[in-house]
């Protein structure tokens, strides 16, 4: 038995997911849009530095809606080692007014706006279901034939699927669609949420009202690999280390060893100090780009957001959200176009070009080697050590010996580091060459 019959429906209501349901709807198709937890948001635990320009296409007033934290002006890229630090600070107050750069929110509520404008679309959503399967049938001009549900024994019917379910991507996994690469580039996010008031946040971070500060952190996370961030909420800090799987496997480590050895660092301390712990999360992030996103789109069904890898991972860029719903979006258009029997030519191609020739496809493409390379031996260990003695060396008065000048302060600090000079100007052209 298959009913009710819609044209598409969504597996996830997150950012992707909302995003999808809105276009599809806003095209004149009928959408539900199916979240396992019990309202949506209430799976994320993601929450974070968002970059929002992408709304603009699909709700043209989400700034004055949105259930911000605070709006990021203060940039910061931290470098750690040992009990030293190096960090790079770009302050722009233009950033805290329209048209805003980033943004702090909680998924939580990010999430359930979005998919209350997408009800207001008429799009229907059902909560506390999961899809565990999609029904095809033996016709080729039109495959699907509804998505099977974990609490009933009948499938909802629908003409195309959009999978938004996530990093974990299963339904993806079970359909053959996800890259057998995947499960190589995951990372796993731990981070705490904590309590401090809004006076102390603004004092100790030096902004007011509803600006606030986004800290990318790399380095203080020996033996493992990936680094760490710090941002600030309105009335919360949250602080957290993305490592990778393999090297929590490898050196046997749980990652909340990682988390402690950031919150413990002389330059991150203070920051936090007298703060009380709400709330401790992880999540899975999809780390391979453009190199692990599979099979787009396959017979009718459609793959967007975290489960098509789509996360931008490069150092000093960190999105993720933005890319999801620009994805989200672009499903949304396509699958409408499969369902009514518009789609001219492959419908697979079609997708995959469309993805190719948006800033998600040509970002991610671009930058295909940097997750690689930022997870490298040199970038993880040699950097850190080398950039936090040389600046040591260089800002360190000497008297009466003479000052070392940059060149002996780099030289010095590479041997330092025990590594070999040629190998790690190798590395470092490697390095730029990836962020071309």
């Amino acid at each position: 038995m298959t009913s009710p019959m819609y044209d598409v429906v969504v597996v996830g209501a997150g950012p992707a997911g909302s995003a999808a349901a809105i276009t599809a709807a806003r095209a004149g198709a009928r959408v539900a849009l199916i979240e396992r937890g019990i309202y949506p948001g209430a799976k994320s635990v993601y929450g974070g530095v968002m970059y929002l320009k992408v709304l603009d296409r699909i709700l043209p007033k989400w700034r004055e809606e949105i259930p911000f934290e605070r709006w990021i002006t203060k940039r910061q890229t931290m470098v750690l080692n040992g009990s030293t630090s190096v960090t790079l600070i770009y302050h722009d107050e233009n950033w805290g007014q329209d048209p805003y750069n980033g943004v702090t929110c909680l998924r939580s509520n990010f999430d359930s706006w979005l998919a209350s404008k997408a009800q207001m679309e008429g799009v229907d959503l059902i909560t506390a279901t999961t899809v565990v399967d999609v029904k095809f049938q033996k016709e080729p001009s039109a495959p699907v034939l509804g998505v099977i549900l974990s609490n009933s024994d009948h499938a909802v019917g629908c003409k195309s699927v959009i999978l938004a379910e996530g990093a974990l991507s299963l339904l993806a996994d079970r359909l053959g669609l996800s890259s057998p690469n995947k499960s190589q580039h995951l990372t796993l996010g731990v981070k705490e949420v904590l309590k401090l008031d809004a006076a102390t946040i603004n004092e100790r971070f030096g902004v007011t009202y509803d600006q606030g500060v986004d800290i990318e952190i790399l380095g203080g996370l020996s033996p493992l690999v990936g680094g760490a961030f710090l941002y600030t909420n309105r009335d919360t800090i949250s602080v957290g280390a993305i490592v990778s799987l393999e090297s929590l496997k490898r050196h046997q480590v749980r990652a909340e060893h990682a988390l402690e050895q950031i919150k413990l660092h002389p330059s991150i301390k203070p920051l936090i100090k007298f703060s009380t712990q709400v709330e401790y999360l992880a999540h899975l992030i999809p780390e391979g780009g453009w190199q692990d996103r599979g099979t787009l789109m396959d017979q009718g069904v459609y793959v967007a957001g975290d489960a098509a890898s789509s996360t931008l991972a490069a150092g000093m860029w960190l999105e993720g959200v933005n890319y999801a719903i620009e994805m989200g979006i672009t499903a949304g258009e396509h699958a409408v176009r499969y369902a009514k029997g518009d789609s001219v030519g492959d419908a697979s191609r079609l997708y995959q070009d469309a993805v190719k020739r948006s800033f998600v496809g040509k970002n991610l493409k671009k930058l295909r080697y940097a997750p690689e390379v930022m997870l490298s031996e040199p970038i993880q260990r040699t950097l850190p050590i080398v950039l936090n003695k040389s600046i040591g060396s260089l800002f360190t008065v000497t008297d009466p010996l003479p000052k070392p000048g940059v060149t002996k302060a780099i030289f010095s600090a590479i041997k330092e580091a025990h590594v070999a000079v040629v190998p790690t100007v190798k590395a470092l052209l490697k390095t730029i060459w990836s962020f071309k």
